[in-house]
């Protein structure tokens, strides 16, 4: 049930940080941090890592986007793959 939440989660919001998701459905960051590593595994979701280019226009960090500086060296923010955004619409696939 948390996996299917986080993949809606991340379908309305564009991109999140597991803060964010831990705040939204009152479960521990430790629990959502273990579903997205999940998602992760099965191509759903895809992290945002320092250096990467933001894969969307919708990202919560645009306005401040600036992936080589080291003070966002440590945030994690996942993204909703194309398979994640067929899978939230198909779920038998």
């Amino acid at each position: 049930m948390v996996l299917r939440e986080i993949l809606k989660i991340m379908s309305e919001e564009g991109s999140i940080t597991t803060n964010d998701i831990s705040q939204r459905l009152g479960v521990s960051k430790g629990l959502v941090e273990l579903a997205i590593h999940e998602l992760s595994r099965r191509g759903l979701v895809k992290e945002i890592k320092n250096g990467d280019v933001c894969p969307c226009s919708s990202c919560i960090l645009k306005d401040i986007c600036n992936w080589k500086s080291p003070q966002y060296s440590t945030i994690n923010v996942y993204f909703l793959t194309e398979k994640g955004r067929k899978t939230l619409k198909n779920p038998s696939e």
